[in-house]
Parts: C-alpha cells; sequence; structure tokens
C-alpha cells in the first residue's frame, strides 16, 4: 500500500468512527450503568459534622437522626457523599444527601417521597446508588415525578439531581389505575 493510500485508508476509518459516534449520540442512545458517572473526587478524609441549615426535611425526626447515625461511616455515594433513605411513614422513604467534607446536607430535589407500598403487595421500592457513581436508580411512586410505579434515573451534579431516563413500570395485580 502506497503511503497516499495509507493516509486515504486512514481518513476513511475516522470520517466512518466519527459517523458512528455522531449516529449513535442522536439516537438517544444513554448509558444507564454506574460505571458511566465516575465520581469526580474521593474522600477518606475527616467527616464534617451535618449542618441542616435551610433544609426542609430537619424538621423530621426521622431524617436528622439517620442522617446523624449514618454520618459516622463516612461516604457511600459518588465518592465524597452520604445518601440517607429517611423515612416518612410506612411505605415511604426521604432521601437526603450529605458532603462528607463539608457537612452540608441537601434535600431539595426534583423529586419529593418515594413511595414504595406495603412490600407484601408492591413488588417495587427500590433505590440504588453505589460510592463509585453519581447515578442514582429509584423504583416506586415517585412524587412531584410519576403517580404510577416507574423506574428513574438520576445523575448527581452537585447540588442537584437531574433526571436522565423515566421507565414507567407494571402496576402490581389488582391495582386500579387512578
Amino acid at each position: 500500500m502506497h503511503a497516499r493510500d495509507r493516509r486515504c485508508y486512514l481518513w476513511l476509518v475516522l470520517a466512518l468512527s466519527s459517523a458512528a459516534c455522531l449516529q449513535s449520540a442522536f439516537a438517544g442512545e444513554m448509558c444507564l450503568r454506574f460505571d458511566c458517572y465516575p465520581p469526580s473526587a474521593t474522600w477518606n478524609g475527616h467527616l464534617a459534622a451535618p449542618n441542616f441549615k435551610g433544609v426542609n426535611q430537619a424538621a423530621n425526626p426521622h431524617f436528622r437522626d439517620e442522617i446523624l447515625f449514618a454520618i459516622k461511616k463516612g461516604p457511600n455515594f459518588a465518592g465524597t457523599y452520604l445518601l440517607v433513605e429517611a423515612t416518612c411513614g410506612t411505605g415511604c422513604a426521604d432521601i437526603g444527601v450529605v458532603d462528607v467534607r463539608t457537612g452540608r446536607v441537601f434535600g431539595h430535589f426534583p423529586f419529593g417521597y418515594v413511595y414504595f407500598g406495603n412490600p407484601h403487595d408492591d413488588p417495587y421500592g427500590k433505590v440504588s446508588y453505589s460510592l463509585n457513581s453519581r447515578l442514582l436508580v429509584i423504583e416506586g411512586r415517585i412524587d412531584g415525578v410519576s403517580r404510577q410505579p416507574a423506574r428513574a434515573y438520576y445523575e448527581w451534579r452537585d447540588p442537584d439531581f437531574h433526571l436522565l431516563y423515566l421507565a414507567p413500570l407494571a402496576r402490581p395485580e389488582g391495582e386500579a389505575r387512578k
């Protein structure tokens, strides 16, 4: 192969691979795996005391108690954060996030409470997250997002969660549509 032919071949390969990348980006393909959202930092230093200033959920004693208890364990979400599920009644959870470096408590999210229903009757009710990822996956009835069961994928971008994708889930057997 001549040098000119090699250059043409390389340009052709580059053009085709660029076109394939653009096509997948425009096709709306989205990565919804934890490894696609690595944290920007990790933390194993001193754990700051939680600062509840300006957080509405702080009035809920379960919310405060859960955070005060869990902060001792260190980060469990997105490298430097602690994600806590505090009960707000039977089949209900309120989610809080604490920056373990500064103690700042976050609680104003695009979703409200997460309703899981009766664990014996409702197959949904799962919150999934990882220390090594900024992705949060919620299954249940998500206040302010979906009245029917749904799986919602959120990306943490300090100071808030951003909805990436919402997938309706089948209603539990015997449940009437509202």
